[in-house]
């Protein structure tokens, strides 16, 4: 009964659209800013679905407020202590700050030594400017080299005008299909172990496969380079043509948006990304749900385009150990 109550008082005070981007400042652990799209929080590393709604009820009256996490039932994430191990050791923490002055953190991952995908509204949000200054976006990992990004590339039809509308004095996106950006660093990473692959799987397979997102979730507590990596793992819903839900084990909070969504082949022993974590807590058919954008195979092309290219603009040397 709790429970039905505050999925339907929620409907109310929230619209679908929620980021895992964290706003990173004094503010926003000291006031609520009604006026912006920042995600709020208290000083608190976990919350669940049932005091995120009484943050929401009690501290704000913006009616297009977003969620601080997306944890169904008890937390299911496990976190991890020895991140130089792997898979864990290619998942980077990210640090942007957009051209309004707002920072964020985020996640995302080493497709190979000089390359990062993530979600694309890590980089690019029309609300807070649009797309971050290469200066003002930071990577770290907690095994490797530090690096600095050189080129951000993101789909179009994420930055797209038409993706965006003007409501309620904000820009907003109205879908998360091509939330997807890739990162291009500036050095290789140093004695770099690749781990994942990018995989665009068949539609019929995503019954079949157990996923894992991975990610950095932010606690206003901790500095930035020391906040702890944690992972959750479990079956995905449904799926659609461009993107795939999930809740019951599959939890997450805010920082954690372009996590890698991924499985392990036992067969071939390998880690495949099939997705990156970009929204939680959608109202879909009566039930919340987090959301993936798919690695399609368009978007599997359009990425190794992309890598490609930086071969030949700055070399084979320079990415000797670009995979």
């Amino acid at each position: 009964m709790k429970r039905q109550f505050f999925k339907s008082t929620l409907l109310l005070l929230l619209s679908s659209i929620n980021y895992f981007s964290f706003l990173r400042s004094a503010s926003a652990t000291t006031q609520l800013n009604l006026n912006s799209r920042d995600l709020l929080s208290q000083n608190t590393e976990q919350l669940n679905v049932e005091r995120t709604a009484d943050l929401i009820l009690t501290k704000t009256l913006n009616t297009d407020q977003n969620l601080i996490a997306a944890i169904y039932g008890q937390d299911d994430r496990v976190a991890i202590s020895n991140t130089t191990q792997t898979p864990w050791d290619n998942i980077a923490k990210l640090k942007i700050k957009f051209p309004d002055g707002k920072e964020f953190v985020g996640s995302g991952a080493a497709i190979n030594s000089t390359h990062i995908i993530t979600a694309a509204h890590n980089v690019f949000l029309k609300n807070n400017g649009g797309k971050a200054d290469l200066n003002s976006i930071s990577v770290s990992f907690d095994k490797y080299n530090e690096v600095k990004v050189t080129k951000v590339r993101i789909l179009e039809g994420w930055i797209n005008d038409g993706n965006w509308e003007f409501k309620n004095n904000q820009w907003r996106p109205l879908n998360h299909q091509d939330d997807l950006a890739l990162l291009t660093l500036d050095r290789p990473l140093q004695d770099f172990n690749q781990v994942f692959n990018l995989k665009a799987l068949d539609h019929s397979l995503f019954s079949k496969i157990k996923i894992n997102i991975s990610g950095y979730p932010d606690n206003p507590k901790t500095a930035w380079k020391n906040l702890p990596l944690k992972t959750a793992s479990g079956k995905i819903s449904f799926i659609d043509n461009y993107q795939f839900f999930y809740n019951e084990t599959l939890d997450t909070q805010a920082g954690q948006s372009g996590s890698p969504v991924w499985y392990f082949d036992s067969d071939t022993k390998t880690y495949n990304i099939v997705g990156i974590h970009v929204q939680g807590n959608k109202w879909i058919n009566g039930n919340f749900y987090n959301v993936a954008t798919q690695i399609t195979e368009d978007k599997l092309t359009l990425i190794q385009g992309w890598v490609k290219k930086d071969l030949q603009d700055y070399g084979e040397e320079k990415l000797a150990s670009t995979n």
